[in-house]
């Protein structure tokens, strides 16, 4: 399913390149970091074994001394981190909202290029699949969910395809994805010397997830893009075939993870997430105990 109507730019945003600019400006940097510090979350740094090896680098967010809605893994995108603003933004509206949070780098991301040997690709889905579950296991608050931003959202929704299959608890909703291509020759390099791929195809098809590859998801999914994404096709999108259990939701502006809503540099994206992320919890607690859930309005 395909809905227009959620982010609305004001008129003097809706140029792409500005919107993308800003939504990583050192403003928005700032906000984060106040934001992070408002809710009063305490945050522990973990290094966890992901197999094979492999160390990733995470951290935990939790407010002291309240019951959580649930926790949600929270995954960034390409060059960006666990320290990102978009990333501490959406993790303090979750707080906000009740939720704990986990914010977890990629390999070579953030402060992390001296735990592995190996380069980071978009391939390297199990040790992402992994750590997950190490989170699972190690923070069992109820519900398990994931949100991600541009190839972050690309994993996440890899992530619900494999989670029955390998028993990760995972409930649902994903924001702005997917397909983060581009320095064509670079990723060349990168597969021929730190991959056992045949070829840069076979790599693009590795975490590709256009035409009927999500047609299968047992795990409900929102997706939220823009039109104007400079990066990524809006046509990708299109082309998603979703099962009816999930959304996709494409506004006109917003650039690529931008969704900037005025001059005090609100994004739209993060409380986008923590909206469908109390949505889904619920319609878990309504589908538990048949009270009546009233859903949330975003503020």
């Amino acid at each position: 399913m395909i809905r227009r109507r959620s982010y609305q730019a004001p008129r003097w945003l809706r140029n792409p390149h500005l919107q993308s600019l800003l939504t990583s400006s050192a403003w928005r940097r700032a906000a984060g970091v106040e934001a992070m510090a408002r809710t009063g979350a305490a945050t522990t740094e973990h290094v966890i074994d992901a197999g094979d090896g492999v160390r990733l680098l995470g951290f935990h967010s939790h407010v002291p001394d309240r019951q959580p809605r649930g926790l949600v893994l929270l995954l960034h995108g390409w060059e960006g981190s666990s320290d990102s603003s978009y990333m501490r933004l959406t993790s303090a509206r979750l707080l906000s909202k009740g939720f704990e949070v986990f914010r977890l780098n990629f390999r070579d991301h953030g402060d992390s290029h001296h735990l592995n040997e190996g380069l980071f690709h978009s391939c390297r889905l199990q040790e992402v699949l992994n750590a997950a579950r190490w989170v699972a296991a190690n923070f069992p608050a109820r519900p398990l969910l994931a949100a991600g931003y541009s190839l972050g959202g690309n994993f996440a929704l890899r992530l619900a395809l494999a989670a029955p299959e390998v028993g990760l608890p995972l409930l649902h909703d994903f924001d702005d994805s997917v397909l983060a291509q581009g320095m064509r020759g670079l990723t060349e390099w990168l597969v021929k010397k730190h991959t056992d791929l045949g070829g840069i195809e076979d790599y693009f098809d590795g975490y590709a997830v256009n035409g009927g590859r999500l047609a299968q998801l047992q795990v409900p999914v929102s997706v939220l893009t823009a039109a104007d994404d400079p990066l990524i096709p809006v046509e990708t999108f299109r082309d998603l075939q979703l099962p009816a259990h999930s959304t996709l939701e494409i506004a006109d502006y917003g650039g690529h993870c931008g969704f900037i809503e005025g001059a005090s540099l609100r994004g739209y994206a993060e409380r986008w997430v923590a909206k469908r992320l109390l949505d889904a919890v619920n319609r878990a607690d309504r589908a538990a105990t048949g009270d009546a859930v009233a859903r949330t309005e975003l503020p």
